[in-house]
């Protein structure tokens, strides 16, 4: 049975419900990263190369803009193989670009995926995946961050509302950049280029 089939049915995209319900959709309907299939994860469709694309085109802004302002540098593992093992950095950083953070006025943290929308099954993601440290999460105006561990801890604590998004090939929950700032992520402008 997927995520979608235990997801309470309405007539939007949209669902309330705790973040331990959740966890437990999640926990309960996810198959392991060790059962699902490599060459799953690097399949070729047409809107998962235009999402991939999109990311890569983000993460190096993200990577230049980092070394340029902080003088600080981001090191990706180039291969898809060595970042389905180690993740995207050597610095255990995922870098996302969220174009509706600024209408929206939140931060999308995925929690779940899968490559191909006919897929019944999920992996887990983003905040979930542990070969992450860090999330790096904005657009080319503005970007926010937050450890892993400062995530896990507010986690469970969400409010009971918290909305959560199901896109065809993307799970998450959707947090105001407020609370995503009291759960100890920082905000950060980009200058003038």
């Amino acid at each position: 049975m997927g995520l979608s089939n235990s997801l309470p049915k309405t007539n939007t995209s949209f669902v309330h419900f705790s973040a331990i319900t959740l966890t437990k959709i999640v926990n309960s309907n996810l198959q392991s990263i060790n059962q699902y299939r490599y060459k799953e994860i690097t399949a070729n469709t047409k809107s998962y190369q235009e999402s991939y694309q999109k990311g890569l085109e983000y993460q190096y802004f993200i990577q230049d803009y980092v070394a340029r302002r902080y003088d600080y540098t981001i090191d990706f593992f180039e291969d898809a193989y060595t970042q389905f093992l180690s993740g995207e950095t050597r610095q255990g950083i995922e870098i996302k670009n969220d174009a509706m953070i600024a209408k929206t006025g939140n931060v999308y943290l995925e929690i779940a995926e899968k490559k191909k929308a006919e897929n019944e099954s999920w992996i887990e993601s983003g905040i979930l995946n542990t070969k992450y440290k860090y999330f790096l999460i904005g657009d080319k105006k503005v970007f926010y961050m937050i450890s892993r561990e400062n995530l896990m801890k507010h986690f469970e604590s969400l409010k009971p509302d918290s909305l959560i998004f199901e896109g065809k090939t993307s799970v998450g929950l959707l947090v105001s950049v407020s609370d995503f700032i009291r759960m100890g992520g920082r905000e950060y402008v980009v200058e003038n280029r």
